[in-house]
């Protein structure tokens, strides 16, 4: 692994870290899709910001670019995302056990899925699948201590 490739990754972690405990440290009365609308009206402006910053100026073309179907399904993703983040921790989900089931339960749908599209899973890949399933239900089953 190169350290490009293990920066990257520390970013997203450090974002996972902080989106997971932000999203639990929202407070209960507030509206959801009002907090979702607010964190991605500064999110874009962050972006736009940042894109700036970075060389990328915002022109008709570029912005054509990304006017796309999967800009679409990612802006669908998201809310979907973050409303079940938001609304599972309201329910009562503690905050590393969601990320955990929901995580775990999101690779296999994706190994499922890609398997379908003719990829292949190897024996060590199923029973990883197997020991992360298995993991999560340790997590998650049985009684909650008080």
């Amino acid at each position: 692994m190169t350290q490009l490739m293990m920066a990257t990754l520390g970013l997203a972690i450090v974002g996972q870290v902080l989106y997971q405990f932000g999203q639990r440290s929202v407070p209960r009365d507030t509206q959801p899709l009002l907090v979702l609308a607010v964190a991605y009206f500064a999110a874009g402006a962050l972006s736009l910001t940042l894109s700036w910053l970075m060389g990328a100026p915002l022109n008709s073309e570029r912005l054509r670019s990304v006017l796309v179907w999967p800009t679409a399904l990612i802006a669908l993703a998201i809310v979907a995302i973050e409303l079940g983040f938001l609304t599972a921790y309201r329910s009562g989900w503690a905050l590393g056990n969601a990320f955990a089931v929901a995580s775990t339960l999101s690779v296999v749908a994706l190994a499922l899925i890609s398997r379908m599209l003719g990829d292949s899973l190897s024996g060590r890949q199923l029973a990883g699948l197997a020991l992360s399933s298995l993991s999560v239900w340790l997590l998650v089953a049985g009684p909650r201590p008080s």
